[in-house]
């Protein structure tokens, strides 16, 4: 028994290509979360804040930086239109 891989559906003529300002907005959304984790103790010394409100902060670049990451991922592959 021979296995198959045309599931009768047409392929597209060209890969869809990746959206360079997408990746640039992903990648430095990932930064940013990955650099909002270690902010906690440098926002409390420079802004001399008690923990609650430095974690807010943290937190609003926390939620900014998953939002790049999101709109970034739905970005990310756009098809390559011919003709």
């Amino acid at each position: 028994m021979t296995m198959n891989q045309n599931d009768g559906e047409k392929e597209p003529l060209a890969p869809e290509s990746l959206n360079q300002q997408a990746l640039i907005g992903l990648i430095l959304s990932v930064i940013i979360g990955v650099g909002g984790l270690f902010a906690l103790p440098a926002i409390q010394v420079l802004f001399q804040l008690q923990f609650f409100p430095a974690f807010t902060i943290v937190l609003m670049i926390e939620l900014i930086a998953t939002a790049g990451v999101v709109i970034s991922m739905f970005r990310l592959h756009q098809q390559q239109h011919f003709g």
